[in-house]
């Protein structure tokens, strides 16, 4: 769905910059969509820089950046910035504001910013739900003990938050549209325009 919501056509050229990397699988995916993108993938981790380098060897037009996401300064403009399950370590409120205020600033004029992330309910009983709902498919995939350990996990490294909340970020970051694209129990792909 993030990759769907690029506003480009596929031999277009743009420049984005995929924060908290990872393995590549959403650089790749661009790539894959828009051959002609100029791909910054960022990440803190340079084993998982070193992963998405392999992932997406042979391809042009791709730079690598080791940086932190907490007090993160961008070093040019893109066209799109992407992310995909990163931003919830980011401690909520004035980190994230500022954050996204960042984000903002580095667009060009018409510039994209879309985020798959994990999010909250508005209530503790939904909350309850998505978390029994998400627990369902990692022990459809995962055993026990590595289920209780990505829960363990979740609570101790997670600072997600109310999907409400992130679009009103947004929206007082400057963004002219906001939307949420997809949702899925405590899954959502949401972005905004500037």
């Amino acid at each position: 769905v993030l990759v769907s919501m690029l506003p480009f056509t596929a031999k277009q050229e743009f420049s984005v910059i995929d924060l908290g990397a990872g393995t590549g699988t959403i650089a790749h995916l661009i790539k894959r969509s828009f051959p002609s993108a100029r791909v910054t993938c960022m990440d803190i981790a340079p084993q998982m820089l070193e992963m998405s380098k392999k992932k997406l060897a042979g391809l042009s037009g791709i730079k690598y950046e080791q940086s932190d996401l907490v007090n993160y300064q961008f070093k040019e403009k893109y066209d799109a910035v992407v992310s995909s399950l990163a931003l919830h370590h980011l401690e909520p409120d004035n980190n994230k504001k500022a954050f996204y205020a960042g984000i903002y600033k580095a667009l060009n004029p018409g510039g994209v910013f879309l985020n798959a992330d994990i999010i909250l309910a508005d209530d503790g009983k939904t909350q309850e739900r998505y978390l029994k709902e998400w627990g369902k498919f990692v022990l459809s995939n995962l055993s026990e003990e590595d289920m209780k350990a990505n829960l363990a996990r979740y609570y101790r490294e997670d600072r997600p938050n109310k999907l409400n909340i992130e679009l009103d970020w947004l929206r007082n970051a400057g963004f002219a549209s906001v939307d949420v694209h997809f949702k899925y129990y405590n899954f959502a792909v949401y972005g905004a325009v500037k």
